[in-house]
């Protein structure tokens, strides 16, 4: 899961400034990839990796709206025991949506409804456990099953305006939920044509159309597949491929081509941010340019007035020099914006006046919420609590915010990680960094620095390490067996069997692990 989380961050940029919504769900059902309310309802451990997974993306994407969340794919309704047990998959669901939005997400979560025909949706759910829920749709699939795989357009058009129905008799917080056929396609087992496969295209984009639902979203199954298959062998569109383009143009046709118009408002006069302001990743905050263009950092990728502004990524801050806007990444090179991309290789001179730290020794400086809050040990600040051991060495226990945390000072430090994404520096020092649950991204100081990994860990990013300068990689012996190693020439990842994994920058081989 860790390594399918890395790959979410890194492709998501591009598509979010591309406008398109991403719906991430769990299509693990206990039974494989299987769907059809196979498998059985998550409790104990697996219940709790799901639920880590879903806290973990729905932190990271939680300020974009282009990021949606679904529930546990075409869920079974049988518990443990192996009863049916239609309420106790509401309470899965009611669970999996207070972990998004326990983690700050306030994004689209769609709940996957159970149908096997008309009269028989979503049976048994307990309909209080949606009541509370906000910002809630159905995701109902629909299939030539479903209809008796009748040829009769009228048939199936009937049977799924009655599906739809019978999900929106389930209300939420807001009144009467959307439902959004979240899967349909022209065959019921991914490989044989359906006797009604048009039929049950028709019937969906008659839906979407009439606003019976609130949109729609083919399935497709391999490239090439007869079945649910989208395109050809060869990238075109197949017959499925061609009707599902054909209803996605009719349904946009029947669109209104603009909104209605409003009147011109009065121009506005723009007051820029002032000379040198500078914002942290991590931060809400924007910069305002001359222009009035808001410049904001997103999930480390710079955007201007809600859109990606050229390439970027690993941004850990923006600052506004004399006019100019400019981006420093984790690796500390600038670049300053030409109005279309972010030219050169970067400089590692900053843009901004040089002035004398009013830091000392062992001081910390954290960022959380926007918010930089300098302080010495001991102290609590944004849920991180920090000591001093007898030797004047920093102990910080991070904690279950989001943080940009930095050391300043050679004394070292011992930091242990929390639950929430940490990045973490240390100036100089010889220091110790012990990933656990929640991500960490570490640049260690100057000395030789521990890096510790536990079968509790997550993910450990570490941007510096040097077997050189005495750097050590100490990684719990029960994971030893199965670990992975990839390496692209440039940087090394070590894959666990625990799904947490280890991303060594700048490494061009694995190092000496030191099993403990």
């Amino acid at each position: 899961m860790a390594y399918a989380f890395m790959c979410l961050a890194t492709a998501n940029p591009g598509l979010t400034s591309a406008g398109i919504v991403v719906e991430l769900e769990n299509h693990n059902n206990g039974a494989g990839n299987a769907g059809g309310a196979q498998g059985t309802i998550f409790t104990g451990s697996m219940l709790t990796q799901e639920q880590n997974w879903y806290s973990s993306i729905a932190s990271y994407f939680s300020n974009n709206p282009y990021v949606w969340f679904g529930t546990d794919n075409e869920p079974s309704e049988t518990d443990a025991n192996g009863q049916n047990d239609p309420a106790a998959l509401s309470a899965w669901q009611q669970t999996t949506y207070n972990t998004i939005r326990n983690a700050g997400n306030n994004a689209p979560i769609m709940l996957e409804s159970t149908s096997w025909g008309v009269g028989g949706t979503d049976v048994g759910y307990n309909a209080s456990d949606y009541s509370g829920m906000h910002n809630v749709i159905w995701d109902q699939h629909y299939y030539g099953w479903l209809s008796g795989y009748s040829t009769d357009q009228n048939t199936n058009t009937n049977t799924l305006d009655s599906i739809v129905s019978e999900d929106q008799a389930i209300k939420g917080a807001d009144g009467t939920m959307p439902v959004i056929i979240g899967e349909y396609g022209n065959s019921t087992d991914g490989v044989d044509i359906d006797p009604n496969a048009t039929q049950v295209i028709n019937a969906v984009q008659s839906a979407v159309m009439n606003g019976t639902a609130a949109g729609s979203v083919a399935w497709v199954w391999g490239t090439g597949n007869p079945g649910d298959g989208l395109l050809t062998g060869n990238g075109g569109l197949s017959s499925y491929g061609q009707q599902v383009a054909a209803s996605i143009a009719a349904e946009a046709a029947a669109s209104p081509s603009s909104p209605p118009s409003t009147p011109t408002p009065p121009p506005t006069t723009v007051t820029p941010s002032a000379d040198d302001t500078v914002v942290k990743a991590g931060s809400t905050a924007a910069i305002t340019d001359a222009s009035g263009n808001k410049w904001t950092i997103v999930n480390g990728v710079v955007d201007e007035n809600g859109k990606a502004a050229g390439y970027s990524a690993n941004v850990a801050e923006i600052a506004y020099v004399k006019g100019a806007v400019w981006q420093e990444n984790a690796a500390g090179l600038w670049w300053s914006w030409n109005g279309t991309t972010w030219p050169g290789n970067g400089t590692s001179t900053s843009p901004l006046p040089v002035t004398t730290p009013t830091v000392t020794p062992d001081t910390i400086v954290v960022s959380a919420g926007g918010t930089a809050t300098p302080a010495t040990a001991p102290s609590t600040v944004s849920g991180d609590t920090f000591s001093l051991t007898s030797a004047g060495v920093t102990n910080a226990a991070l904690g279950a915010t989001p943080t940009f945390v930095q050391f300043l000072g050679a004394a070292g430090v011992n930091v242990t990680g929390g639950s929430a994404p940490a990045i973490v520096s240390a100036s100089d020092g010889t220091n110790s960094f012990t990933a656990r649950a929640g991500y960490m991204d570490v640049t260690g100081g100057a000395g030789a620095d521990a890096y510790n990994f536990t079968a509790q860990s997550d993910v450990l990013s570490v941007e510096d390490f040097s077997a050189a300068k005495g750097d050590t990689l100490n990684v719990a012996s029960s994971l030893q067996a199965g670990m992975q190693t990839l390496t692209d020439g440039n940087n090394t990842l070590l894959v666990f069997s625990n799904g947490g994994l280890i991303d060594l920058h700048g490494v061009t081989a694995a190092p000496t692990i030191h099993w403990t």
